[in-house]
């Protein structure tokens, strides 16, 4: 019920009901005899006129009120929308990334200068051919991104949360030990923890369920 009430049609809805009653009255007043007639001899009734227009003013304010409720959940619903779509892209993007990192691993093996590569390509647009030889700059990216994952708990149901923070976790791991020179048997055991994340079943239920949040209704 509460869903009807905040959504697009109850606003047309409440305006059609009040147009049907006020015809409806207006129809059985006609049953009853009533009718429109010019009779120039009979005085204003000034009281039957305010009676009139305070009814019209309470029927319109009841309209605006309605009016504003609904283009308030509208900008509600498309600033959540807006919130939700960005951390819907990070975590296509954590998607890409991982199958990047498969790719590699299956060609050239792994190592740190190449997954920096990757990163910086796939989270900051920076040019595959570029390397930047910072890695405070790795770092800032990467909690700037843990940052705006954290924001989940306020826009997803707790399972796409908890799963985002797990996603998180293991970013975490893998750019930490990019930015510590990890062994290299360290850091396939981390990328490779990072890449499972995306390849069972749950990975396709968490993005539909993200997709299906996706929505203005």
């Amino acid at each position: 019920m509460k869903k009807f009430i905040k959504g697009k049609w109850f606003p047309v809805i409440v305006a059609i009901a009040i147009l049907v009653l006020a015809a409806g009255v207006v129809l059985t007043m006609v049953l009853f005899g009533w009718r429109f007639t010019y009779a120039p001899e009979l005085e204003n009734s000034w009281v039957a006129i305010s009676a009139v227009a305070a009814w019209a003013g309470a029927i319109g304010t009841v309209a605006a009120v309605f009016s504003a409720i609904h283009v308030a959940n509208q900008q509600n619903k498309i600033a959540l929308f807006e919130k939700r779509y960005k951390i819907f892209q990070l975590y296509d993007s954590c998607k890409i990334f991982s199958e990047l990192l498969q790719s590699l691993k299956g060609k050239n093996g792994l190592n740190s200068n190449d997954i920096q590569v990757l990163f910086l390509a796939v989270f900051c647009g920076i040019p595959m051919g570029e390397k930047i030889n910072d890695f405070r700059f790795l770092h800032t990216q990467y909690i700037m991104m843990l940052e705006q994952l954290k924001q989940s708990q306020f826009l997803f149901e707790k399972e796409i949360e908890l799963y985002l923070q797990i996603i998180a976790g293991a970013l975490q791991r893998l750019i930490k030990s990019i930015c510590h020179s990890a062994p290299e048997s360290e850091l396939e055991s981390v990328v490779q923890s990072f890449i499972v994340l995306f390849q069972d079943e749950n990975s396709e239920i968490m993005l539909k369920k993200m997709m299906n949040k996706l929505t203005l209704q």
